[in-house]
């Protein structure tokens, strides 16, 4: 089980976004990611403690300097090996409408400036900085992944290893999802982590997965988070009522 596979796909995830007054020296808008969904507790005692939550930035581009996606994924690659950072294509809303952007994380304050130019010399032209109070989105990345196998249906990233993906075997819908996760978290007395779904391209279909967040998550309690998902979903498809 510890052979590493490179993965590419996607992620679907919901935060709240805004500006937030931290100098990055750059002319670009800069969303910061406040809240992941369902909630992040980095301690059981203290729930408004976000402390161990790794922070994301979103810099939306003007679509019309954006060019096909794929050469969007070798420009995240590249900044990737330049800067040490992780960096992939994203979507999100913004101001009413689905807008698209790059997605940041592993970033020092002081070298975003030089991220931004980074990818302005390769034509990309960013929405200019500007105040923007909290709200909410919906995010959807294109990503590489590197997992190895760590238990039946569980995957763990190689680079960040407080991630993991629990394969499910069908999809399902973010509302239906959404629903039944805050059920299931806020019912359980273990809360530290959040997650999203997501998929892999493989043959010949793709691998449907919810992707979980946590510090130092065994494969015993990625096994029981997932096995009580799937009797919930399974429950709701029997019986059509949302929880």
């Amino acid at each position: 089980m510890d052979q590493i596979e490179s993965r590419f796909g996607t992620i679907l995830k919901r935060e709240a976004l805004l500006t937030v007054a931290r100098d990055y020296k750059t002319h670009a808008l800069i969303l910061y990611s406040k809240d992941p969904f369902p909630g992040y507790y980095c301690s059981e005692d203290n729930p408004s403690d976000s402390s161990c939550k790794e922070q994301s930035i979103y810099l939306p581009v003007y679509s019309g300097s954006l060019p096909a996606e794929d050469l969007v994924c070798r420009m995240c690659l590249e900044a990737k090996a330049k800067f040490q950072i992780s960096s992939c294509p994203a979507r999100f809303s913004l101001g009413g409408k689905i807008v698209k952007g790059i997605r940041l994380k592993n970033i020092e304050a002081d070298i975003v400036n030089s991220v931004v130019e980074f990818f302005e010399a390769a034509g990309l032209q960013f929405y200019p900085e500007k105040k923007i109070s909290t709200f909410l989105s919906h995010v959807y990345l294109k990503a590489f992944f590197d997992v190895k196998q760590i238990s039946d249906q569980i995957f763990q990233n190689t680079l960040n290893q407080d991630l993991y993906y629990m394969v499910i075997p069908e999809p399902v819908d973010w509302s239906v999802f959404e629903r039944l996760f805050t059920f299931q978290k806020f019912r359980s007395k273990f809360k530290n982590y959040d997650a999203a779904l997501g998929f892999w391209y493989t043959q010949p279909t793709f691998t449907d997965f919810i992707r979980i967040y946590g510090k130092n998550l065994g494969a015993d309690k990625l096994l029981d988070i997932r096995s009580e998902f799937l009797r919930n979903i399974k429950a709701y498809k029997e019986s059509k009522i949302m929880i």
